[in-house]
């Protein structure tokens, strides 16, 4: 962090509710991201990807 004093980056406020809080923006993160299996359809996708001609393996 060159040029910036320890505690003090000149940053309050920019980095949203959870300021500085590393676990809390993690939390966030996590919370925001989407629901894989929800909106992923294994069948469709492989069916795609052969369509594009290409294969789909599991290992």
């Amino acid at each position: 962090m060159a040029g910036h004093i320890h505690g003090k980056d000149g940053c309050e406020g920019s980095r949203g509710p959870a300021g500085h809080d590393w676990e809390a923006r993690m939390r966030t993160i996590t919370e925001i991201q989407p629901n894989i299996t929800k909106w992923f359809d294994r069948d469709v996708w492989t069916a795609d990807v052969n369509d594009a001609g290409y294969t789909v393996t599991r290992r």
